[in-house]
């Protein structure tokens, strides 16, 4: 899998974090989105230990209140030569659809388990050229003050 293609899977899985504020469903505040895939586990296996703790991480996002209000998600820009073709809520999942044209073509599919206001679990699939992928990703609710955290835009 190209580095596209990861770049790719990175910004659905936020997409569709984004998406779950549409529903009301998240608490407003700093969460911690993570995502993986196998490609990924098997090239951190190699990574000292600081690193690999780095990246165990994951990434901070701040959603605001007004944005969860607002419906954030039907404003969102899933990237350059992207867009969101569906976007479903049922039940306890949420799951998203975007296209990206020329240069970097993909399909990707990402359904989003709500666990509660402050969990959710994803799988996310990459389908283009380059090759198909499939991450695994998740979001933890950390605190309502998201610090020097910007709200994403």
């Amino acid at each position: 899998m190209t580095i596209t293609a990861r770049v790719f899977g990175i910004s659905a899985l936020l997409l569709s974090f984004i998406a779950n504020a549409e529903t009301g469903s998240i608490e407003p505040g700093l969460w911690q989105v993570k995502s993986i895939n196998p490609e990924m586990e098997k090239a951190m296996a190699n990574l000292p230990p600081e690193m690999r703790k780095m990246m165990d991480r994951g990434v901070s996002v701040c959603m605001t209140k007004e944005q969860i209000q607002r419906g954030y998600a039907g404003q969102q820009n899933p990237g350059e030569n992207c867009k969101v073709v569906d976007v479903k809520h049922s039940g306890k999942q949420t799951i998203s659809k975007v296209h990206c044209g020329a240069p970097n073509e993909a399909d990707i599919k990402s359904t989003m388990t709500h666990i509660n206001k402050k969990k959710w679990t994803s799988v996310t699939e990459v389908r283009s050229p380059d090759g198909n992928t499939t991450m695994r990703g998740s979001g933890q609710w950390l605190k309502a003050d998201c610090g020097s955290v910007k709200p994403i835009n």
